[in-house]
């Protein structure tokens, strides 16, 4: 479920981030909304987008397994 809003976020458009998962552009479009209700934000608007991903960054560099011990 991470990598749908990851690539959205890291893409310009949803049909992009489509492409790069190799899903249609309105498979992603639910997905993202999905996303959008479970975590209180909008990923169409640009600050927010930044904000889900930087949580999403910090919580990758977080993770067990990641470069630190």
């Amino acid at each position: 479920m991470l990598a749908t809003p990851e690539t959205v976020c890291r893409t310009r458009s949803l049909r992009e981030a489509a492409e790069l998962l190799c899903l249609r552009h309105s498979s992603v479009a639910h997905r993202v909304a999905r996303a959008e209700r479970a975590l209180g934000t909008s990923l169409s608007d640009p600050a927010q987008r930044q904000r889900a991903y930087t949580a999403l960054l910090l919580w990758w560099l977080n993770a067990p397994g990641n470069w630190r011990n």
